[in-house]
């Protein structure tokens, strides 16, 4: 193939405020839309969870919806946006969220005047000041169960500072706490919408800064006309509170506490989702270009359908696509493709993955091969021509892994998925499938002598090891 590189993390979108849903290729508008009506609605201290598995674009969607309520019609004048991920490399969640706020609200101000900035602001700092030490055990000490007002938070602190200060610094740190939730609360009123803050790759952080970040954003920034936005895998964060306080440990119920609503950001269009996997990776224009077209078409189908399968992850689905593309865009130029056997190779190597290494291994046979394939494709599949050419594919690439059969007139040659369509074909009444798979078959062996033959053989059995992109051959003599 021809000297390319494969982009593995995609590339940040550029998403004007102008024009939000400009690159939006998975349908975001509709949700964007109802949550913006929702959010413009809502009076007191709110947070929403917007929940979605890994691979289900929540950045982006956030990106789309800050343009958006960014947008002169909407109204919103004043929406931070926070990366948690980005920021756990410090202890103190306090001090990396409220100095993203501020820097937000300095950046708006240079266009709209905001009335109890200045005053917000070192209402923060003296927060900062005196009480930073005590944040980080917030998480730890609020254990759920507990009180979750103010007084529980100025409880921590009071602990946090009794041995090394006197009564005058725990007065002043409920002071300072009193004092910043009054100047929020006074900036927030002052907005004709609410102050929105959204926070993404929460479930990312470590487990520790996610709860801590979780308690700071729901005790210290709760005021009227405040909503917090949070991007979460609800999952993951399950198992972030579960590795604090235990396996047994309720998790769901706790995490409850936190979230006021929550909004299950709609599954993406696969058919989409697997399309701009293809396009961005430049696999789709391997599958399309060169010699063997209908091979390439019939590959991309069946890349199509599996990568489609809803039993697979998105994430699954991302990596399966990034190891195809890697591996063809490795191949010396020169070197012929079969990419119906790589495409089988990832299929069955995402499916079942014990099962490709017995195939890899010669301790799988050809029927192994075809059941985990087309189980993950669907039963439909075996009844369709498609079908009918990936298995028929499977039983090549089966009798061409034992040497003792080859030369044999096709008749004498055997393999456990060939016996199986013989039977269906002599017992079944509809045998439309079992004579589809044989007639194909029995044409590739019959011409399987020929010149081209050698490599033909050679390359079906190395494009299998290549996709574990540790192969002796793979990546060597660049073609320039």
């Amino acid at each position: 193939m021809e000297n390319q590189r494969v982009r593995i993390q995609p590339r940040d979108l550029c998403i004007p405020e102008e024009d939000p849903f400009g690159s939006d290729r998975l349908g975001r508008k509709e949700s964007v839309e109802v949550l913006t009506r929702i959010v413009a609605r809502i009076e007191g201290p709110c947070v929403l969870a917007l929940d979605a598995p890994w691979g289900y674009g929540k950045t982006t969607f956030l990106e789309m919806w800050k343009a958006w309520l960014r947008q002169e019609a909407q109204g919103f004048p004043v929406v931070a946006c926070f990366n948690a991920w980005e920021t756990d490399f410090t202890n103190h969640p306090f001090l990396a969220l409220s100095s993203e706020l501020t820097r937000e609200l300095e950046s708006c101000i240079e266009t709209t005047p905001i009335p109890g900035f200045n005053t917000f602001k070192r209402a923060g700092k003296k927060l900062l000041r005196v009480a930073i030490p005590a944040i980080p055990q917030l998480a730890g000490s609020l254990v759920p169960g507990g009180g979750t007002a103010v007084e529980a938070v100025l409880s921590v602190l009071s602990a946090a500072v009794s041995d090394k200060a006197d009564t005058n610094d725990y007065l002043e740190t409920k002071e300072a706490i009193a004092a910043f939730k009054a100047a929020l609360e006074k900036l927030a009123r002052g907005l004709d919408k609410p102050l929105v803050v959204m926070i993404d790759e929460l479930d990312r952080c470590r487990p520790l800064y996610a709860i801590e970040l979780l308690e700071v954003a729901k005790h210290l920034f709760a005021v009227d006309n405040v909503v917090f936005v949070l991007a979460v895998n609800r999952a993951g964060l399950v198992h972030s509170v579960k590795a604090l306080y235990g396996t047994c440990f309720d998790a769901d119920g706790y995490l409850r506490r936190f979230f006021d609503l929550d909004f299950q950001l709609p599954e993406p269009s696969r058919e989409q989702f697997v399309q701009e996997l293809l396009e961005t990776t430049g696999l789709a224009s391997i599958l399309e270009s060169g010699e063997r077209h209908d091979e390439r078409q019939i590959a991309k189908s069946l890349l199509t359908v599996f990568l489609a399968s809803p039993t697979l992850s998105l994430r699954k689905v991302q990596q399966a696509v990034h190891r195809l593309a890697l591996t063809m865009k490795l191949l010396p130029a020169e070197t012929p493709l079969l990419p119906l056997a790589a495409v089988v190779g990832i299929t069955l190597r995402t499916a079942d993955f014990e099962v490709y290494r017995q195939f890899v291994h010669l301790e799988a046979t050809d029927a192994d091969v075809a059941d985990a394939v087309l189980g993950l494709c669907g039963r439909a599949t075996r009844s369709e021509e498609l079908g009918a050419q990936i298995e028929s594919h499977i039983i090549m690439m089966f009798l061409a892994r034992n040497e003792q059969d080859l030369g044999r007139d096709f008749a004498s040659v055997d393999s456990p998925l060939l016996a199986r369509y013989r039977e269906e074909a002599a017992k079944s009444d509809d045998t439309w499938y079992a004579d589809q798979i044989l007639e194909r078959v029995e044409w590739q062996w019959t011409n399987i002598m020929s010149p081209e033959f050698p490599w033909q053989i050679y390359e079906l059995v190395e494009t299998i090891v290549r996709l574990e992109l540790l192969a002796p051959r793979l990546g060597e003599e660049w073609s320039t």
